[in-house]
């Protein structure tokens, strides 16, 4: 019962991980968007989107992943590279926990 709660928290626990992750990608887009007008039309206008074929957004990850925006010397990036780059790193976390307790479980019978 105790390992069903915590894979139940573990889960819910990442889904919130993961819609915050998706919420700071988009304000990183947006600052871009209102604050860096030409780059933002350089990388194509990236918005945040699910379909991986759009070159766009995966460039636009590229530019945040490679930490090009350093350059710009904005406060506000910086702040929700860092964010993203935490939610990263908690999802993964996440994601091993629960591979973990369910590995356990099925092992406990």
């Amino acid at each position: 019962m105790i390992f069903n709660i915590t894979l139940f928290l573990l889960v819910v626990l990442f889904v919130i991980g993961t819609l915050r992750y998706l919420f700071h990608v988009k304000s990183f887009l947006n600052r871009i968007e209102s604050h860096h007008k030409e780059l933002w039309l350089s990388m194509g206008m990236p918005k945040l989107n699910f379909q991986f074929g759009d070159t766009r957004y995966r460039n636009a990850m590229n530019f945040i992943r490679k930490k090009s925006f350093r350059e710009l010397q904005d406060d506000v990036l910086e702040a929700e590279y860092k964010k993203i780059v935490f939610l990263e790193k908690l999802g993964i976390a996440f994601f091993i926990s629960f591979f973990s307790v369910s590995i356990f479980q099925a092992l406990q019978g």
